[in-house]
């Protein structure tokens, strides 16, 4: 299968909402309450998509994977503000499930990454869901290192996050 990495515009706004919600209710089908998951705000994650590629500046970037000109994943990278020991986060990467396990995923992973290291906002952390394994073991085969935990709250419901943090330099670092 050939795909792409480009730079997300404006243009793609719809789609990468689209991919958003469709992926929060894929990747997070037997993590998440499911009335939450029905429930999510396709309009919602567009205003948000809007706002953020109209803000858009030199430290963030905000990456679409496409295949055949449709969006089926996005990455969002940039400096991160909730951890002292850490200059840059990777704030979201989803790729829709039939898309998944065909190195998609990586390639966003290794532009973001690149990104970040580029910027100077190295080290960069990562936040996924405990349930979450798939992407938890991901971001482990990346060379993360689980650094801190915290509760979220989505929907009415309570999880926990655990932090990953990833050091341009270290030998387990897969990236560049």
């Amino acid at each position: 299968m050939h795909f792409h990495i480009r730079k997300a515009e404006l243009i793609d706004a719809k789609a990468i909402a689209q991919v958003h919600v469709k992926g929060w209710q894929q990747s997070y089908k037997d993590i998440i309450s499911p009335d939450y998951l029905a429930n999510i705000s396709y309009e919602e994650r567009l205003k948000q998509r809007i706002h953020l590629l109209e803000q858009s500046n030199h430290h963030t970037i905000y990456l679409v994977a496409t295949v055949e000109d449709k969006v089926i994943g996005f990455c969002d990278a940039g400096s991160s503000f909730e951890i002292s020991s850490a200059n840059g986060e990777i704030y979201a990467i989803y790729l829709l499930d039939q898309f998944k396990q065909q190195g998609i995923g990586s390639a966003l992973w290794n532009e973001a990454s690149h990104h970040l290291i580029t910027k100077k906002l190295n080290p960069f952390i990562v936040w996924a869901l405990q349930d979450n394994m798939p992407a938890r073991q991901f971001y482990e085969k990346q060379g993360g290192r689980k650094v801190q935990e915290k509760v979220v709250t989505i929907g009415n419901h309570s999880y926990l996050e655990i932090c990953y943090m990833f050091k341009h330099g270290d030998k387990n670092h897969h990236t560049l």
